[in-house]
């Protein structure tokens, strides 16, 4: 075996048993602008193309880029929505700021509350919720904690038990969204309502 043979078969075993990093994964061309990608759309497309051209090699290869880049945006998600939590718990707007996307398309419904719309108010309920007569940091523990993702949107579903200093434990159900924008997963839309014992 050559020593640019022995190289290239390093790297494509490196890059197929990759499942952290998707720079290290196979790299795909985009028919439309000829930029190599990594995201699940372009990957899942090739995929595709792969089985009917019935080049079951390269499918191979592309299903286990796909599950790893899956992965991946999993992992990136459950990472934005932990941000969203330490955020809440700790009353820091400077973060909250930062974790939501800007627009006019988020928006948010806080417990017994109508839905909010608009970054600059969704941002002004939190203002009013991290200025309430709570002690920061509360304390929020989350159960049955679920994370799905397809393309650049994903959410997270949970319970929220949450108790602040002085008060009962309350539960919430949550349903959290992030979007994926300039490579960043934000929170685009955040539902908790109040559940019954």
């Amino acid at each position: 075996m050559s020593p640019t043979t022995r190289s290239f078969a390093s790297e494509e075993l490196r890059c197929h048993n990759s499942t952290r990093h998707p720079s290290m994964l196979a790299k795909v061309k985009s028919g439309e602008t000829g930029e190599t990608t990594f995201d699940e759309p372009t990957l899942q497309r090739e995929l595709e193309k792969a089985i009917e051209e019935e080049d079951y090699n390269r499918a191979a290869k592309l299903r286990d880029d796909l599950r790893a880049v899956h992965e991946d945006s999993k992992a990136a998600v459950m990472s934005a929505n932990a941000g969203f939590y330490r955020a809440f718990r700790n009353g820091d707007l400077a973060a909250m700021r930062s974790i939501w996307s800007q627009g006019d398309n988020v928006y948010i419904v806080h417990p017994g509350a109508g839905r909010i719309s608009g970054y600059e108010m969704v941002m002004e309920s939190w203002d009013v919720v991290c200025g309430a007569e709570h002690e920061f940091p509360i304390q929020i523990d989350l159960k049955n904690v679920e994370v799905h993702v397809r393309g650049d949107a994903g959410y997270v579903t949970c319970l929220e038990i949450v108790k602040t200093r002085g008060s009962n434990w309350g539960k919430q159900v949550a349903t959290n969204v992030f979007e994926k924008v300039g490579g960043r997963w934000l929170m685009c839309i955040h539902h908790a309502s109040h559940m019954l014992d």
